[in-house]
């Protein structure tokens, strides 16, 4: 295999030269994948008219991997997950998702997302574990032995604190567990526990679970089977993780058609991601929602054997990464690097970088920085860390009297960035605005120096920075940003200089590893 990665300036036609290159390759003979960041868009650029007309003219059928009987075609727009799982299924199921369709050429869409970021990442095929419903009663009573620990230990959802603590509150969980004793304080907390799970209860027969008073009175006990005990440790785990994790933070709670609550990771929009050891289903109880059985890995896929497997690997991005993530690449996927010489002179321009360990006053500078912006009749993407934090942002903008704001936090939110942005505004975003939004300024608003951004947070790495403030001049136009963060520590000598070096010390640490 022999590949080549290009990086391009963002608006510059990036999807236009992917849509060419693959009708190029289908023309010479070859079956054409083309992955993108998440399915949302891979339907998107399948289905867009104008691609269509384009390859409708060239005779070249085109489709998205959701699609049924899709793998005919000659281009199948998809992600990562679609195309792996189909893989997985023909492989180790038997179900014929790809027909008889090679390995020819492969398209990436934002290398440095798929092949960087997620380096390590891997697809796998789970099954339900049969008897599933008997794993409930652990679940629940986890989650009560360690509500009862958290409160005599008076544990706060500081994640630092619970991490420091993590091994002494799982001692004591087990404690609890396996030492057959689960006590209760009184006669109304046996009562409100023994209403949490009576249709889980299963007899002690033949080893199966079982919840019994030991004394018939305050005391309870449970008996299991040996080959429990490494997932019991994992569930304590992830019951200790779901104590500090926050809602609109960390997950979200979405309803279905038929009003059920159903519990998503935050970032839900780029996959069909859940999370494993049954944190998934602690978040679903805990958050009184609809519960989902906990499956079993059967089969998986790493990325790199993923991309590895194609005769011919290409890709596009905005950001290539440092000298060292491209000599990791090359050795990874045999590939070649270009830079596409930029066809609009950049005029980006930073105004302020620096960062608070007071939340009041980091707020406050964001807000009197909106307000700078507003005297230059411009306007402002606020992109932040979470969904809590964009709703804080909001109300704070409000009370100053700034009513003029857009939100742009999952992708049921896309009419805030697909319609042309007019002065003095604020767009207010998750980290959705990373990665397929091109937003439309008004001509007026052009004139006056376009978009200014404004990154609340500190992302995992300098592309990810990097792209967020390039959301202020696609096509040329001006723009500027800024990064203004929180960040918490007792040494006086730091800076952001410093604080972004050690973030791309973790980086480099993680890619070194494959």
């Amino acid at each position: 295999m022999k590949g080549i990665f290009c990086k391009i300036n963002i608006g510059e036609g990036k999807l236009t030269i992917i849509q060419f290159f693959a009708a190029y390759k289908v023309l010479l003979g070859n079956k054409v994948y083309i992955v993108c960041i998440s399915p949302i868009y891979a339907e998107r650029d399948a289905k867009d008219i104008i691609k269509k007309y384009f390859y409708n003219n060239l005779n070249i059928k085109v489709g998205a991997a959701t699609e049924e009987k899709i793998y005919s075609l000659d281009i199948v727009y998809g992600d990562i997950i679609q195309f792996s799982s189909d893989i997985l299924l023909q492989d180790y199921e038997f179900i014929k998702r790809r027909g008889k369709r090679g390995y020819d050429v492969v398209i990436i869409d934002e290398v440095d997302r798929m092949c960087i970021d997620y380096i390590g990442a891997k697809i796998q095929l789970t099954k339900r574990i049969s008897g599933y419903q008997s794993f409930y009663t652990f679940y629940y009573l986890i989650i009560y032995a360690f509500t009862l620990i958290a409160f005599e230990m008076n544990l706060t959802k500081n994640r630092k604190d619970i991490e420091d603590k993590r091994d002494i509150i799982k001692n004591q969980v087990l404690l609890r567990l396996m030492g057959n004793s689960f006590y209760l304080d009184n006669g109304e907390e046996k009562k409100n526990i023994k209403k949490a799970i009576p249709k889980l209860i299963t007899k002690d027969k033949d080893g199966k679970i079982k919840l019994f008073e030991i004394d018939g009175k305050n005391t309870f006990g449970i008996l299991y089977p040996n080959c429990l005990k490494e997932k019991i440790e994992n569930w304590i785990d992830s019951v200790i993780t779901s104590f500090s994790m926050v809602e609109n933070m960390d997950y979200r709670i979405v309803s279905n058609k038929e009003k059920y609550k159903r519990v998503v990771p935050a970032d839900f929009c780029y996959g069909s991601n859940i999370w494993n050891e049954a944190l998934h289903q602690i978040l679903q109880i805990i958050n009184d929602a609809e519960i989902f059985p906990e499956n079993i890995n059967t089969n998986f896929l790493l990325l790199i054997s993923f991309f590895k497997k194609y005769k011919e690997l290409y890709g596009l991005t905005g950001d290539i990464g440092s000298k060292f993530n491209q000599e990791t690449l090359q050795n990874l996927y045999n590939v070649e690097f270009y830079f596409i010489p930029p066809n609009f002179e950049i005029l980006l321009n930073k105004r302020s970088e620096l960062f608070f360990s007071d939340e009041k006053k980091w707020q406050s500078k964001i807000i009197n920085e909106i307000k700078e912006i507003f005297l230059e009749n411009r306007s402002v993407l606020l992109v932040c860390s979470s969904i809590n934090d964009g709703e804080k942002f909001a109300n704070i903008l409000k009370k100053n009297g700034i009513f003029n704001i857009k939100k742009y936090f999952i992708e049921k939110h896309k009419n805030a960035v697909e319609e042309v942005l007019e002065q003095k505004y604020v767009i207010i975003a998750s980290n959705i605005a990373r990665d397929g939004v091109y937003i439309k300024l008004s001509k007026n608003l052009q004139e006056v120096g376009g978009l200014h951004v404004i990154l609340s947070y500190i992302p995992i790495n300098q592309r990810f920075e990097e792209q967020i403030y390039r959301k202020a001049i696609i096509s040329g136009k001006k723009g500027s940003y800024s990064l203004i963060f929180m960040y918490n520590s007792d040494n006086p000598n730091l800076t952001v200089e410093s604080i972004k070096k050690k973030r791309e010390a973790v980086e480099k640490e993680k890619v070194e590893f494959f």
